[in-house]
């Protein structure tokens, strides 16, 4: 056999050995065959992609969309109480209260604070506010005036500030203790001498001065209108308003507090007329506020509480020319008020004099008997009008002196135990009244408006159902989720985070008539909406929303900075 028919018979015995091996039984083949998969299943035991899904959406799934980068805000003002009888001629109860204030408290590392701000002295005396967990605080329904406030923290951290109030306008009041001043100063006599053992107050902080009347405070807040005080018996107490800068220190040369020898007055009011209360004597210096006359706390001993047919002495006044104007329910000074030159070097005595006045008079009952001891208040329908007119100041005299409302505009009395009650009236100043009575615990009450000249008026003490109501708020459709600031009064509540088909409530709402602004930033949403609020019942209403609450914008990924399209690759050559 010739060599090329031996190599064809060669390779046609390969070829064929080949095709059997390929198309030979499985059970029958030597070794498992390796089955590669194109698309690199993934391992039995983790999650499959479906096939319906591209590329794209395996490596990047969709990302939610981003929070509005500022608050909600949501501002709730009582316009009318439920519980207050109305009447269209008059202004309503509070309405001439409209002056805000806000502001959040810092601690020394610069964190948000919780504490307490209570009004000292001024038309809101003793009214307090409480901030939320982030230290803010507020109100919107403060009378105007001067005030002095203390801010106290839960960590014992004090201010004491001056504050200018007000209507339709917010004051802002931000504390913080992160960058405290240091303070030193002198307190001496008029001659330059120092006064040892004087106690100095700045800004709520008190110490004492040493042998040569020298003081010093290590840690007082930054700010403006900072109230600082020199005292010691025998001499006239110094005033100051402050305005302290952040870290700085302020020389002994430049806070000297120069104290005068104190003047001594008893007053005197010769009659025993009208309720039992003790008649109010407010003091003002003769010569305004202006200039030395803020000098000195003329808040702290107006009014004085006089009793009727009694005397009071008053000691450490200043030397100079004062006002006196006495209140007293039931009667009326003759004259109005008096002056009075103040001597250190002398005994100085000021005779007020009362006689009966325009008068409504009543009993408070429970079920027709008379209570003994029941609180009872006659408001002005305007009290700081009023009380501007009754002392025959300008309206503008709140701004320049911090006191508290007079008869005229305010009064509060006792039941005695007839359960009768006798107040004070000005036709001057208005026709009628609102009266409101109240038992010792507060938990009934009556209410009334009164003209001037009754003596007949019952006021039956019932249980009022002043149970608070909430509001609920129903979201429009939205994409994007939003921190929302509830300011009920004024006063903020901690806020929240709404996300995408939720509703947030607000409760513990005061029945009666509510106001409703919604901003965003600086754009109005809603404007003045009234909204009724019943006793124990739930109101809705729909919140607008700015339009980018629908306008999802995508979180790009961590690690991402590219804000435009992805660079050029580089062509090789």
């Amino acid at each position: 056999m010739s060599r090329p028919l031996i190599l064809l018979l060669v390779l046609m015995c390969a070829l064929g050995a080949g095709l059997w091996f390929l198309g030979g039984d499985e059970s029958k083949a030597p070794g498992p065959i390796l089955e590669l998969d194109p698309l690199n299943r993934i391992p039995t035991g983790e999650p499959q992609v479906p096939d319906s899904l591209d590329l794209e959406e395996r490596i990047s799934p969709p990302t939610p969309a981003v929070p509005l980068p500022h608050p909600l805000v949501v501002e709730l003002s009582l316009l009318i109480d439920g519980g207050v009888p109305l009447d269209e001629t008059l202004p309503t109860p509070r309405s001439g209260a409209r002056a805000r204030l806000s502001g959040r408290l810092l601690g020394p590392a610069g964190r948000p604070v919780t504490g307490k701000l209570t009004f000292l002295y001024g038309t809101n005396r003793d009214r307090e506010l409480e901030t939320d967990s982030s230290g803010r605080f507020g109100a919107s329904d403060l009378w105007p005036g001067l005030a002095v406030v203390r801010v106290a923290t839960v960590t014992g951290l004090v201010a004491e500030r001056e504050v200018i109030l007000r209507n339709l306008s917010e004051a802002k009041l931000g504390i913080s203790w992160g960058a405290t001043a240091l303070v030193k100063g002198r307190v001496t006599d008029p001659f330059g001498e120092g006064i040892p053992a004087a106690e100095v107050t700045v800004d709520g902080n008190r110490t004492f001065t040493d042998d040569e009347g020298r003081f010093l405070l290590p840690r007082v807040a930054p700010g403006q209108r900072i109230i600082a005080l020199a005292r010691v018996a025998g001499r006239a107490t110094h005033r100051e308003v402050l305005a302290i800068g952040r870290r700085s220190v302020v020389d002994e040369d430049r806070l000297i507090f120069r104290l005068k020898p104190g003047a001594k007055l008893e007053v005197v009011v010769s009659e025993s007329l009208g309720a039992q209360e003790p008649v109010q004597v407010h003091l003002f210096p003769a010569g305004g506020m202006a200039g030395s006359q803020r000098q000195f706390p003329w808040e702290e001993y107006s009014p004085v509480s006089v009793p009727p047919g009694g005397r009071v002495m008053l000691e450490d006044l200043p030397p100079e020319t004062i006002t006196l104007v006495p209140f007293h329910s039931g009667a009326v000074a003759v004259p109005p008020q008096i002056n009075i030159k103040l001597v250190a070097t002398r005994s100085n005595v000021a005779v007020l004099h009362m006689r009966p006045g325009p008068v409504i008079r009543g009993t408070v009952v429970i079920d027709g008997e008379p209570v003994g001891g029941a609180r009872v208040v006659l408001d002005a329908p305007d009290p700081s009008v009023a009380t501007t007119k009754a002392l025959g100041r300008s309206p503008t005299y709140h701004q320049q002196a911090i006191f508290s409302h007079v008869h005229a505009g305010h009064q509060e009395v006792r039941t005695n135990n007839r359960g009768r009650f006798v107040l004070s009236v000005y036709p001057a100043i208005s026709e009628r009244w609102y009266l409101r009575a109240e038992s010792l615990d507060g938990s009934l009450v009556a209410q009334a408006i009164v003209a001037g000249g009754r003596e007949d008026i019952v006021l039956e003490l019932v249980k009022p159902d002043l149970t608070p109501g909430v509001l609920a708020m129903d979201l429009p459709p939205h994409l994007r989720s939003f921190d929302l600031d509830v300011q009920v009064q004024g006063a903020p509540r901690d806020r929240v985070q709404v996300h995408p088909g939720s509703e947030h409530v607000v409760d513990n709402l005061s029945p009666g008539l509510w106001a409703m602004n919604v901003r965003y930033r600086g754009e109005r949403l809603m404007q003045g909406n009234q909204v009724q609020i019943e006793a124990d019942g739930t109101a809705r209403i729909t919140l607008p929303l700015p339009a980018i609450a629908s306008q999802p914008l995508p979180i790009k990924p961590k690690g991402d900075r590219r804000t435009g399209p992805p660079p050029l690759e580089r062509q090789g050559r």
